[in-house]
């Protein structure tokens, strides 16, 4: 990965100094300039998907989105600082999982029982110049996720502010099922 500008790791660092934060995330892009990687959406589906992910490195997309800083309930974490002693009190990413997007989802459901705000900086930006970037889970991390995280998911995911039955849950952008009549 190559910082896409000098102060997107400053800008990571100065909301991760808050100590309602937990975790700070910014955006991963392919050599093409496309957003691949960074928040995280919620949903019954595929239980997160990036959200706007495929986002032109010029476009802010739907409402801005693209270019603000938000809070969002998970992160991937592909570009993170956590504070050294959260990690300490609370402990890391459950192994089984790994590290992709079910890790990640599960380690920032951790951090919000623990009432830490979990942070997408879409502006710290950094370049993925490898053609492999893999967001799948493996199988084995999808049966534990199933059978250990899955419950206490699904008692989130009917609170979480940015999730709603109406969109669509691929691609996460906002988007909704059917055309309003």
């Amino acid at each position: 990965l190559q910082p896409d500008h000098t102060d997107a790791l400053i800008e990571l660092a100065s909301w991760a100094v808050d100590p309602d934060v937990g975790m700070v995330a910014g955006t991963v892009r392919n050599g093409s300039g496309l957003l691949i990687s960074g928040g995280l959406i919620l949903n019954n589906t595929s239980v997160c998907a990036t959200l706007l992910k495929g986002l032109p490195r010029q476009s802010i997309g739907y409402m801005g989105r693209g270019a603000l800083p938000q809070e969002l309930s998970a992160v991937s974490m592909d570009c993170v600082i956590i504070r050294k002693e959260i990690v300490a009190r609370l402990g890391g990413p459950l192994a089984q999982l790994g590290l992709g997007n079910l890790a990640a989802t599960e380690w920032c459901l951790r951090l919000r029982e623990q009432g830490l705000k979990i942070v997408w900086c879409p502006q710290a930006s950094w370049t993925q110049h490898s053609t492999r970037y893999r967001d799948k889970p493996n199988r084995d991390a999808r049966i534990y996720f199933d059978a250990h995280v899955r419950p206490r998911y699904q008692r989130w995911l009917s609170h979480d502010p940015a999730y709603h039955v109406a969109f669509n849950t691929l691609p996460a952008d906002f988007t909704l099922r059917q055309p309003l009549a």
